[in-house]
């Protein structure tokens, strides 16, 4: 029995064993890669970025110019991070089936009509 031979069936390969760390890191650094530069932009030329704390100051007086407005769409997106995440690790880990597979739970109605 040759050294490759002696993989079991519950080895599914790097990437699987790595999945919640890979999961991790593209949640992370994608957020991390939207709010960091954008906050500090922000707070160098005294921009409001949105945030529930915020969103009334900001509806009032609005965006001052386009880089503010690009710069809040930008730090918006950050939001987004972990679901780009999981989605890519569940496609990587599970294919086609387990995107849909994954829609079908999220939209799964749980709750009793009453």
């Amino acid at each position: 029995m040759g050294e490759y031979e002696t993989k079991t069936s519950n080895d599914k390969g790097w990437f699987n064993r790595k999945s919640l760390i890979i999961y991790f890191i593209l949640a992370i650094g994608i957020t991390s890669a939207c709010w960091l530069p954008t906050s500090i932009f922000a707070l160098k030329n005294g921009y409001l970025l949105p945030s529930p704390l915020t969103f009334v100051e900001l509806t009032q007086s609005g965006f001052v110019d386009t880089t503010h407005a690009i710069i809040s769409l930008i730090f918006s997106i950050g939001v987004y991070g972990p679901l780009v995440g999981a989605l890519f690790v569940t496609y990587k880990e599970l294919g086609q089936s387990g995107l849909s597979d994954l829609g079908r739970r999220i939209i799964k109605w749980r709750v009793d009509a009453k």
